[in-house]
């Protein structure tokens, strides 16, 4: 839909003359265009915002579990892992915008009067683009994935795995142990 989105308002602009020959907008419609797809290939803002929200959830949720744990009391926390899938989804989803707009603008251009000005790397962009959108698919399947691609993986090294049992125990060493309703008392 972005592609489509974009082609449609290049094609208009092309038409409706928003932009002057050398690719500067020459009109408010212009300047609003370029505007609103500042906004959504601004990836790298997008990216610290989401770490920042992130950083809010996981900072106080480690300590918390290391200074626990540290006095025999610690728990894993549950929510790190929700609130890091949320996270990479949310910054996958926002690279596919940004990689269409880069195909269509790209795509597009060849058939505007400014068009002429960029054409050295135009192939290369689009090739980048298009491995921005494989890139930001692959993120969205193995985050929604996850637990199928570990139970399919074959960890061949369990010492790790071992290790880190050993830490976590080691963690909450002190924390009362909880019966069950279905257990005999």
């Amino acid at each position: 839909m972005t592609v489509h989105t974009v082609a449609f308002f290049l094609f208009v602009s092309e038409k409706l003359s928003w932009f002057a020959e050398n690719g500067k907008p020459s009109s408010v419609y212009g300047h609003y265009f370029l505007s609103v797809l500042g906004f959504f290939i601004d990836v790298k803002t997008e990216f610290y915002i989401i770490l920042s929200v992130f950083s809010f959830i996981f900072v106080p949720m480690s300590l918390s579990y290391v200074v626990c744990g540290l006095v025999g009391l610690g728990r894993i926390p549950v929510n790190i892992g929700k609130a890091l899938r949320i996270s990479i989804l949310i910054y996958a989803k926002s690279l596919l915008p940004f990689s269409a707009i880069g195909i269509a603008f790209l795509g597009g251009i060849s058939f505007t009067k400014w068009g002429k000005e960029i054409h050295t790397f135009r192939f290369l962009y689009l090739i980048s683009c298009l491995l921005v959108t494989l890139f930001s698919l692959f993120l969205i399947f193995v985050t929604t994935s996850w637990r199928e691609i570990l139970i399919k993986a074959d960890i061949s090294d369990k010492k790790i795995i071992k290790m880190l049992k050993k830490k976590n125990d080691f963690m909450m060493r002190k924390e009362p142990k909880i019966k069950s309703r279905l257990s005999d008392e």
